[in-house]
């Protein structure tokens, strides 16, 4: 199910010509269908190891909230340039290495953490 209130920030942006990417610690084979349906052309998500038949057998690379906040740090935009969107408090380090951080439907912790930043939730 896709957040309408975000899908339409995205497509906003997009059309403004602003640098859009997708930075999930989902799998990268999920993360990348999902970019290409909303025609979003970067992404970083966590790749996994697959063993000699084609099975996945272990984490290759993590993607976490400091390997996001890393990423946008190495884009070289200035900080209040860059908006971020997360659910999880795992995303901290991610949300405040952005200018616009926006908690979406938010975990309780990032609620909270939310509220006490005056960052916008929705």
């Amino acid at each position: 199910m896709q957040n309408e209130p975000v899908m339409s920030i995205l497509r906003r942006v997009q059309q403004e010509g602003k640098f859009v990417a997708i930075l999930s610690s989902s799998p990268d084979f999920l993360v990348k269908a999902i970019a290409a349906r909303w025609n979003v052309g970067n992404f970083l998500a966590t790749r996994y190891e697959l063993n000699s038949s084609g099975v996945i057998g272990g984490i290759a690379v993590s993607v976490q909230g400091c390997e996001k906040a890393e990423y946008v740090k190495k884009l070289g935009y200035d900080p209040s340039d860059v908006a971020g969107f997360s659910d999880s408090i795992h995303d901290l380090p991610f949300l405040k290495a952005v200018g616009c951080p926006v908690a979406v439907n938010p975990d309780r912790k990032l609620l909270r953490t939310s509220k006490k930043f005056g960052w916008e939730v929705i």
